[in-house]
């Protein structure tokens, strides 16, 4: 049998199938290189034709949907504005998705596809947030994961300069709910760790903006796309859904807190925690910040492997 096939551009390695059961699944050898020189190419030359625009989006299409997921989706809005947008000059907002396309060819690897189901209980989720113009907005998230304790809730209030990078607008409760996720990797590493998530959100527009990878506006698509970087760091594949409002269990959470009397009432571990830090985040090199969290995840992992039911938030290293 043959170990190792190419199939429309994508190399499968066969050879652990029948020993551990799993396929490697690559680009096939020479396709990740010859899409990094012609971005470079691309970069340098200050130009992208529209046709070579469309090009190059099928290129990343195919390699996102074989290889690299929904991190892969990002820089594609900008290639299809290019593509149709009758210019071959390169703008900000294409650079920068130029950029991101260059670091993820770097450092995203293989995918592995597992032949045998290999059930382990997912972690779930339900996050929240409240937004006033007195009180600022307020977070909370619920973990319950098999590697914690029992169900973890998390409560913090984003800082009056975060809002700042977030530009001037009348609310800021869909920033909020999609803001709120990032408690859980940061506060929560372990709960995250080579596993699946089931994560509710009660919040449609959040919602839409993690389900697709990207956003229209700049502040949610920085949140989304870190969110995104710190997932796919600690090798972490979340399935968003909805959830309504009145069956929100963060819902308390984020609008009184650890002193909510329901989540009380719960056999829950209640903690305030300090916002992650936003600063200097929109202005910090792509490749940094990827190759930050990829660091600080494998430390991650290495602490905790072999200790599944350690407490997360006894050792924050993020």
């Amino acid at each position: 049998m043959t170990k190792q096939f190419t199939f429309l551009g994508v190399k499968f390695d066969c050879s652990q199938a029948l020993a551990h059961g799993v396929v490697h699944v690559y680009a096939k050898d020479g396709r990740k290189t010859s899409v990094r020189n012609e971005v470079l190419s691309i970069l340098a030359d200050n130009s992208l034709p529209p046709p070579m625009a469309g090009k190059l989006k099928g290129k990343t299409q195919l390699l996102s949907g074989q290889i690299f997921g929904r991190i892969g989706r990002a820089p594609e809005n900008a290639l299809a504005k290019q593509q149709y947008g009758g210019t071959s000059a390169i703008g900000d907002h294409l650079r920068r998705s130029l950029t991101l396309l260059i670091a993820i060819v770097d450092l995203v690897e293989g995918r592995t596809v597992y032949l045998e189901p290999r059930y382990v209980a997912p972690t779930v989720i339900y996050s929240d947030a409240s937004y006033s113009s007195r009180n600022g907005c307020k977070l909370g998230i619920v973990i319950m994961s098999p590697r914690l304790r029992k169900p973890l809730g998390l409560v913090s209030v984003i800082p009056d300069a975060a809002w700042k990078t977030f530009g001037n607008k009348a609310t800021y409760i869909t920033q909020g709910e999609a803001f709120v996720c990032l408690l859980g990797p940061y506060h929560a590493p372990a709960a995250f760790v080579d596993t699946d998530v089931i994560w509710f959100l009660d919040n449609v527009g959040a919602e839409a903006c993690f389900t697709s990878g990207y956003s229209a506006d700049t502040s949610l698509a920085a949140i989304v796309s870190v969110m995104r970087i710190v997932l796919a760091s600690l090798n972490c594949r979340v399935w968003w859904e909805h959830v309504s409002s009145e069956c929100n269990p963060s819902d308390g959470l984020s609008r009184d807190g650890i002193t909510d009397l329901w989540s009380r009432q719960q056999d829950w571990d209640l903690k305030q925690v300090p916002c992650p830090s936003w600063d200097g985040v929109n202005d910090t090199p792509l490749i940094t910040l990827l190759r930050t969290h990829a660091n600080r995840a494998a430390g991650i992992r290495t602490h905790f492997q072999g200790h599944p039911s350690t407490s997360a938030s006894s050792k924050n290293q993020w």
